[in-house]
């Protein structure tokens, strides 16, 4: 009996095979024009088996420039090789778990050439898919001796192990080039993928973000990972744990409540049963928090440490102080810049009458001039920066440069906790106030 399929005379009646390791792993990451050549071609290189930059620049809308470009970038991440007789798209599965290790060249020889006849992966004038190179990934970065290739060769060995999958050759390279780049020792990315792994995040990109992580930390080897991962699970105990004294357990601290508790016992070192007695403090009011255990710890501290923390009025006057030093010397800078270039007062007057009118019109209800105002404040926004630029003026001048720049010298964050700087600025206000 002889099996036929009926193919569409016409290729945009067809399909395309894309393999989902490009979509999973190369796509997401990729420029979207990148995106957009490497599967246009594709669908050519299936349906007619050549295509030229200047055909697909015109179907694309983009600069023959552009398409060369996006060829650079795809043989750079390993999918596709250019040669002088086109581009050809490799089999990403065959990167993947490579050739059999008992096939001959001769047998490989073979398998190329059975593929070239009716493989889908057939590309540009003269592609077909690119059969890997087998070798040892160790001897693929040789330095330092036999026994760094024998801890290398570990490496990848503990790394499939990790992630039950077979390395393919541009994974090899990739993971190397880790190491060549970051300057972190071969352990070091085992114990990245195994901590990936743990946290249900296989993806190779997370597993580089991690190793990149570590390396800007100043963490090179197993030793400097070991004790940061410890140090970690102990500041999530610690977290963890003061979240459920103070009844806080069906939600997970705010960044700037886990930073409070952390410094407790990191930057003041005290220990949990200090921080804990400091928890219990919190039964006696109405609403428990943490920028309370913070005031009554650091209360505590400055009183072993023989410093009387200022009250909260001193500290609220010194802070006043602070913002009205700030706001004057940049009135001075302004009236500085208006002296020098009348145009930028001109603009900022305008800028004050179109931000009332567009609150008024918001208030109002109504929608109809949102648009010209934004866009004429828009445009006096861009004259302005123009004008500074041109006369060699930074943009942030005229600001106001606050001492803390978070919370703009208020001592309350956005979210209205304690600022970070409050216990700076209390030490400040305690020993001015001791001085008089």
């Amino acid at each position: 009996m002889k099996l036929k399929i009926n193919r569409p005379e016409t290729y945009y009646l067809s399909n395309t095979q894309i393999e989902n390791i490009f979509l999973g792993e190369y796509m997401p990451d990729a420029p979207c024009e990148y995106v957009k050549v490497y599967l246009l071609a594709l669908m050519y290189a299936q349906s007619l088996g050549e295509i030229d930059d200047q055909t697909l620049a015109g179907d694309l809308g983009m600069a023959p420039g552009e398409i060369a470009e996006a060829w650079d970038y795809w043989q750079s991440q390993g999918i596709i090789r250019k040669t002088e007789e086109g581009i050809t798209f490799l089999s990403l599965k065959e990167d993947l778990y490579g050739n059999s290790k008992s096939a001959t060249g001769a047998d490989q020889a073979a398998s190329g050439k059975a593929q070239a006849a009716d493989d889908p992966w057939q590309a540009v004038p003269g592609m077909q898919a690119a059969q890997p190179v087998q070798k040892s990934p160790a001897a693929a970065f040789g330095r330092g001796g036999a026994s760094r290739q024998q801890r290398i060769q570990t490496m990848f060995d503990e790394i499939e192990r990790v992630t039950k999958s077979f390395l393919g050759g541009s994974q090899l390279e990739t993971i190397l080039g880790w190491i060549e780049e970051s300057g972190v020792e071969p352990e070091v990315v085992s114990a990245a993928f195994e901590y990936s792994v743990e946290r249900g995040k296989s993806n190779i990109r997370y597993v580089e973000a991690v190793v990149r992580n570590w390396a800007l930390e100043g963490l090179k080897t197993k030793e400097d990972v070991a004790e940061h991962l410890e140090k970690m699970d102990q500041n999530h105990y610690t977290v963890r744990r003061v979240m459920k004294a103070l009844g806080f357990t069906g939600r997970n601290p705010s960044e700037e409540e886990r930073r409070l508790i952390l410094s407790w016992k990191n930057d003041l070192g005290c220990t949990m049963d200090e921080i804990l007695d400091a928890c219990a403090k919190t039964s006696g009011i109405s609403n428990p928090n943490i920028n309370y255990v913070n005031s009554v710890i650091r209360n505590r501290k400055a009183e072993e440490n023989g410093t009387k923390p200022a009250p909260a009025n001193v500290v609220t006057a010194y802070y006043d102080r602070l913002r009205e030093k700030a706001e004057a010397e940049a009135a001075d800078r302004r009236r500085e810049v208006y002296s020098r270039i009348p145009r930028i007062e001109e603009v900022d007057g305008e800028l004050v009458d179109c931000n009332v009118e567009l609150t008024k019109v918001l208030m109002s209800g109504r929608r109809e001039n949102t648009d010209r105002l934004r866009f004429r404040i828009s445009e006096l926004e861009k004259e302005k920066s123009r004008l500074l630029t041109e006369n060699r003026i930074p943009i942030d001048y005229m600001d106001a440069r606050y001492h803390c720049a978070l919370c703009g010298d208020t001592g309350i964050t956005r979210d209205g906790g304690v600022c970070r700087c409050y216990e700076e600025v209390s030490r400040a206000a305690s020993k001015e106030q001791a001085a008089r």
